[in-house]
């Protein structure tokens, strides 16, 4: 298997090849903590920490969602709700 210093997408990309990923000592213990629990809430094949926005909601919306998730989509369904339907 394969080590290296990483960050969290790389430690998941590896993970899913049976490699193993260090998250590297530069960042600070916050940014270390917060990077391995991404890792470990990664669930292969489920989408997790879903986000749910309206057709309204604006590019700044999903920004503002961003930086609070740490997520790169969103799910835009007619009410913004889960269940409801995809747009």
């Amino acid at each position: 298997p394969m080590d290296t210093v990483t960050e969290a997408d790389m430690a998941i990309g590896m993970a899913q090849l049976g490699g193993c990923g260090f998250i590297h000592y530069n960042c600070t213990l916050e940014e270390q903590v917060k990077q391995v629990k991404k890792v470990k809430a990664h669930k292969v094949g489920f989408v997790s920490n879903t986000v749910v926005l309206k057709p309204t909601d604006t590019i700044s919306d999903l920004s503002q969602v961003r930086q609070v998730k740490g997520v790169d989509y969103a799910i835009i369904t007619e009410t913004g709700s889960l269940g409801s339907k995809l747009m």
